[in-house]
Formats: structure tokens, C-alpha cells, sequence
């Protein structure tokens, strides 16, 4: 076997180069990473340099990939998503992991994602216990500056000092409502139009609430509330029941669109992209157990046909 004349390259800069992909962000990419801001600049001129290739350019305030950068993205996102998957084979080649790991998540990912990874990771490694906490926010917070929990996963925007988040997948909000409103079967419907049905939102200042006050703004637009409710799947239930519209992650309604109790309408602006991050106190080094937790999140999310979107990965949010 003759070896390959390559442009000299490392993992570390495919590492970083996916993440300023994925984030937009020199500075969110550092932050993802646990890295200064000037080593991932310094790791990607040196991969610029080295390939001869434009990989980003700036678009406002964005970090955008260019043609070539695009091109190389695909790669490199395969290599990176391979490395983690070999890193995983070493350490379970050591031998069986063992301890204890305490995850707090927001209702939507504890109910909707959670009991399918842990089912088959507690499989795996059966002398690994889990402890659960479902709640949102600033409880979670609380527990994690505590250490009572080891790491959270929510879709909450809120930043604290003294606490890192990383962006792990994606979900995307999509309008919906009953078989039986009178929108469920118009093919395209604006914004105005939508505005004019009743609508059952979540209060201020929910993640899903802040996104759709986002498209609200861009349109100049207000949806019409009649309810706000708390929790995604009693805002579900109310949609079903024909109540007024909705706007909800795809895993929370999924099942009931597959299963005609819910029909998606095609609004403009939507799907939305609904971000969901994993948060840990500043300076904690991850256990092996929580970094083979993370990868088997990862690794489920690729292979869900549920809409999820692993941020390394390009996936359609729009229902199948």
C-alpha cells in the first residue's frame, strides 16, 4: 500500500473546524470546546494555510463556510464522528466502566429521548447507576452548582457564569393542530393567516417561547394566545382536543402526526430550529462514563428517524 501525499492535518483541527461550522463562531467553538478563542483561530490558519483552501468567510456577524469549506465539511465531519467512535472502542476495551451518573433534563428530552438511549446504554454497562432529575431551568442550575448533578440536558438559551454549555443536537418546532381545524388542509398558510387562530403557547421565557417571539418579530406579526401552558405534552393534549393551534418540537408530536392526530402546517418561517445543549459546572472534567453517555447520545440521535439533528450531520427537519 502506497501512502497518500496529503496536506498535513490534525484531528484537533478537524475538531475545531467542525465546531466553527457547526456554531457559526470562532468564540462558541472555543466555548464548546474548553479551548481559548486564539487556538482555534491559530489551529484553522494553520489549516488554511497547510491545504491551501478558503474554508470560511464572514457573513455579518456569522462565521460561514465557503464552496470549499462545504466540500471539506462533509468529510470531516465522517473523521471526526469515526475518531469519537474509536475513542469510544479504547476505553470499552479497557474493560466495563462502573459509577454512578446524575443527568437532569427538561421534560421534553426526558420523556421523549432519554428512555430510549438509557435503555440500551444501562445494557452496555450494567454497573453504571443513572439517576434521573426532570425539570427545567433554574432548579437544574441550582442542583448542578450543588453537585447534584453531574450534567444537564435542555434546550434553555440561559447562560450562567461558572457554567459551560455545549451544543449536543437540534429538534425543530413545528406548527400543528387538530384533524378537524379548519388550516389542517391548506397546503401553504403566511404567517397573518396563523395569527388569526387561537393559540396555545408556552409562557415567556421558555426556550420554544423566546424562537417563536423570534419569528414573530422577523414578520411583525403576534399569534393569538388563549392559553399558555407549561408542559409540552398538556399543550399537545389541548392542540388534540382542538383547543386552538400549536407550535411543538417534532419528538413531542411526531407519534401523533404519524398517527393522524395531528395535522403539521406548513406555515412560512417554520420549522424552526430548536436547539438542545449540555451544560456542566466550569473546570469539571467529564468521567469516562459521561463522555461515553455523551457519545451514545450522539449515536442515537444519527440513527433516530425521528427528527432529531445531531449538530455534526445535515438532516431535513421537515416531517417525512
Amino acid at each position: 500500500m502506497t501512502l497518500l501525499k496529503i496536506s498535513p492535518m490534525t484531528l484537533n483541527q478537524l475538531f475545531y473546524f467542525c465546531a466553527v461550522a457547526r456554531t457559526g463562531s470562532y468564540a462558541r467553538a472555543a466555548e464548546e470546546l474548553d479551548v481559548s478563542e486564539p487556538v482555534v483561530h491559530r489551529a484553522l490558519r494553520t489549516l488554511q494555510k497547510s491545504s491551501g483552501l478558503k474554508l470560511f468567510e464572514c457573513v455579518g456577524r456569522r462565521v460561514c463556510l465557503t464552496k470549499s469549506g462545504s466540500a471539506v465539511h462533509a468529510y470531516a465531519t465522517q473523521i471526526v464522528s469515526l475518531a469519537e467512535m474509536t475513542n469510544q472502542t479504547f476505553e470499552e476495551e479497557r474493560g466495563p466502566i462502573s459509577g454512578e451518573i446524575s443527568i437532569g433534563a427538561g421534560h421534553n428530552v426526558g420523556l421523549h429521548l432519554l428512555p430510549h438511549i438509557l435503555q440500551k446504554w444501562m445494557l452496555e454497562h450494567p454497573r453504571v447507576n443513572i439517576n434521573v432529575t426532570i425539570s427545567e431551568g433554574r432548579e437544574m442550575r441550582t442542583l448542578l452548582f450543588h453537585d447534584r448533578l453531574d450534567l444537564i440536558l435542555t434546550s434553555s438559551t440561559e447562560n450562567a457564569p461558572g457554567l459551560r454549555r455545549q451544543l449536543v443536537f437540534a429538534d425543530a418546532l413545528l406548527p400543528v393542530a387538530a384533524p378537524s381545524h379548519p388550516l389542517a388542509t391548506s397546503s401553504s398558510i403566511s404567517l397573518i393567516d396563523l395569527s388569526k387562530e387561537r393559540a396555545i403557547l408556552s409562557p415567556m421565557p421558555s426556550a420554544i417561547r423566546k424562537r417563536i417571539g423570534v419569528v414573530e418579530d422577523q414578520y411583525g406579526v403576534r399569534l393569538r394566545k388563549v392559553m399558555e401552558v407549561s408542559n409540552q405534552d398538556a399543550i399537545r393534549e389541548f392542540c388534540k382536543a382542538g383547543v386552538g393551534i400549536a407550535i411543538l418540537p417534532r419528538a413531542t408530536v411526531a407519534d401523533d402526526i404519524i398517527n393522524s392526530k395531528l395535522v403539521y402546517l406548513n406555515v412560512e418561517g417554520f420549522p424552526q430550529t430548536h436547539p438542545y445543549f449540555l451544560v456542566h459546572r466550569t473546570g469539571r472534567i467529564l468521567t469516562q462514563e459521561m463522555r461515553l453517555l455523551l457519545v451514545a447520545i450522539k449515536q442515537w440521535i444519527s440513527e433516530s428517524n425521528r427528527g432529531w439533528q445531531p449538530l455534526s450531520t445535515n438532516v431535513s427537519f421537515l416531517p417525512s
